[in-house]
């Protein structure tokens, strides 16, 4: 699958990445391709982890359940994904900042 340029550039303004301290051209293709196979993981786990928190919330359930340990399983598995996902696509000066998970379909 081809990216533009330009539709790169835009993501990774929405990243808050600093274009000029790490331009797209140098992103190796294998690191690209490498973003966008976690991305539509992420993309995944995130869409089963809100029909699991609604079906969750319909039920009312307070305890633990298979949905819950399946929620949780996902939970871990979508910071696991953030987490490698910003060591592909690093962010310039966040030092000691916390890092936002990536947690809904629209991050």
């Amino acid at each position: 699958m081809f990216l533009s340029s330009g539709a790169i550039r835009i993501n990774l303004e929405k990243a808050n990445l600093d274009i000029e301290w790490m331009p797209v051209s140098q992103l190796k293709s294998e690191s690209v391709q490498r973003a966008r196979n976690i991305l539509a993981k992420l993309k995944t786990d995130i869409e089963h982890k809100d029909q699991l928190k609604l079906l969750i919330q319909q039920r009312n359930i307070d305890d633990m359940s298979d949905e819950q340990a399946e929620f949780k399983i996902l939970l871990e598995s979508i910071c696991q994904l953030t987490n490698e996902y910003y060591g592909v696509i690093p962010l310039q000066g966040y030092g000691s900042e916390k890092l936002s998970m990536i947690d809904t379909v629209e991050s």
